[in-house]
């Protein structure tokens, strides 16, 4: 009986149109699943230029006690035989090496896993569940809890694979950053504190993608920051410099860390657009700033006018949270692990997501095979530094000596590489002080920013004749000025014809 199931996921296309795989698409027998692996690349097909060949051995008792017994006895019987030589593979993938468990058993709880089906549900589906002495039924979901961390294992990799090849935004290209904080907020003081509450969520969302792509690509970090408060320079420096492309447009809230990186990365030329949120109530949430060439930004000739908000942001942070809960709300070990998953199903999210797994997993399988990378790397993708409370940046280069730094020290390397380090009031002091005579501070080109202010906002801004942009009240009052002296003018000529 194959099984059937409702998906109620954030992060799996809707399109009624596109049908997506289902537990009656994968193979039947063992024959057919091998050849199912080797189509991905998750099994070898070849080696040495010569094609593997698939041999049955049927299963000998005797043999598998005295330990001569060559053949898979969960998976069949099958191996496959390198030819010309007496070796053979092992049917299963690297990553599926434990547990005993067939691959066929396991292939569908992978694809219910993918769909999102909780672990007690799918337990229960294929018979890992008993009833107790007392009459209660429990549910063994170890096993599946392992393949469930495999699988995230594969989607971090390739997420980190895909970010280390692409960058977000570009000229024109508009981009949302904000960090929200992990974990509940204790209302008047009362109530169970929050485990998470030093964990915060980096999340860069590209607004404005062509109309193929149909989704903004997305990336999510984390960060310590257990003195609460907003984001800090030193939080987002590193995801900033790694994945923002020059040029950028870059829309945030009033935190002083963005303001602060874009003034020590103006070589860049990022255009940061900023939102007050304090000020909702007379700014609102979403204000439209008018830009033109008269600003100097590169490449812009004509008006253009930018929605300026963090929506699109908010809206990421609060699926990530979302998806933490329906989860189990995981330990910090396993945090950055889930929010890698919860990463590749939001970037995933128009495509059918298990032929894109399969096809990563193979690609993965393959370079293991290779040895171009080991299972230890892979876990550290995953790995993060969640009691590293006083420093974010633990990795830093080992030329600025900056590994062993005193407790609640911080630093700040300026573009021209001098390196300062002290307490955060003494770093502040000695950076004002060297921006005053540093040569690329001098020579920097013009930084660009911009804030909610009558002369920008289009609700308060009005073109004029020679696509200048004026207030609107002076509009009023030119218009009206220009008024008075038309009707002083047709006075003038009726006087004067009457003379």
């Amino acid at each position: 009986m194959i099984p059937t199931y409702q998906n109620k996921s954030h992060f799996v296309s809707k399109q009624s149109r596109k049908r997506l795989t289902s537990i009656g698409d994968l193979p039947k027998s063992d024959e057919e699943l091998i050849r199912y692996f080797q189509s991905y690349g998750i099994l070898p097909s070849k080696e040495n230029s010569l094609e593997l060949r698939l041999t049955h051995f049927p299963y000998d008792e005797k043999k598998h006690k005295n330990g001569k017994y060559l053949g898979d006895k969960l998976n069949g019987g099958f191996k496959l035989k390198v030819p010309g030589q007496k070796k053979y593979r092992s049917i299963r993938p690297i990553l599926l090496q434990q547990g005993k468990i067939p691959n066929l058993h396991r292939l569908q709880i992978m694809l219910c896993l993918m769909y999102e089906q909780s672990h007690e549900s799918i337990g229960r589906l294929y018979g890992y569940s008993h009833i107790c002495e007392n009459g209660e039924v429990e549910t063994n979901t170890d096993l599946i809890a392992h393949t469930h961390d495999l699988m995230r294992l594969v989607m971090a990799w390739a997420e980190y694979e895909y970010w280390q090849t692409n960058k977000v935004g570009g000229p024109k290209q508009v981009v949302e950053a904000d960090a929200a904080q992990l974990g509940h907020r204790r209302k008047g003081g009362k109530g169970r504190c929050s485990r998470n509450r030093a964990f915060y969520l980096q999340t860069l969302v590209a607004r404005d993608v062509p109309e193929e792509q149909k989704w903004g690509k997305r990336y999510f970090d984390l960060f310590r920051n257990p003195r609460g408060g907003p984001e800090r320079l030193e939080h987002i420096t590193p995801t900033f410099n790694e994945l923002l492309l020059p040029g950028s447009w870059l829309c945030t809230d009033f935190a002083r860390a963005y303001f602060a990186w874009n003034r020590d990365n103006a070589h860049k030329k990022v255009v940061h657009f900023a939102v007050c949120h304090k000020q909702y109530e007379r700014d609102s949430f979403v204000w439209e700033c008018v830009v033109d060439k008269t600003d100097g930004i590169p490449g812009v000739r004509k008006e253009h006018i930018v929605s300026v908000s963090t929506q699109t942001a908010d809206s990421a942070g609060k699926q990530v949270k979302e998806f933490l809960k329906r989860h189990g709300r995981p330990e910090e070990a396993n945090l950055k692990a889930h929010v890698k998953e919860c990463q590749w199903r939001a970037n995933h999210k128009h495509d059918d997501q298990w032929k894109v797994f399969m096809t990563q997993l193979g690609t993965l399988e393959t370079r293991l095979r290779d040895g171009t990378i080991s299972l230890e790397e892979l876990r550290d993708i995953i790995s993060w530094d969640y009691q590293d409370i006083d420093h974010p940046l633990a990795d830093i280069d080992d030329k600025f000596g900056l590994d062993d730094l005193p407790y609640n020290h911080t630093y700040w390397i300026c573009a021209c590489l001098e390196v300062f380090t002290g307490t955060s009031k003494s770093v502040s002091a000695k950076k004002g002080r060297h921006k005053r005579k540093c040569e690329y501070y001098k020579d920097a080109p013009d930084i660009f920013e911009f804030t909610h202010d009558k002369s920008r906002c289009s609700c308060c801004v009005v073109l004029g004749r020679q696509n200048t942009k004026k207030r609107a009240m002076n509009m009023i009052y030119a218009e009206e000025k220009e008024a008075r002296a038309r009707k002083r003018r047709k006075k003038t000529k009726k006087k004067t014809a009457k003379k």
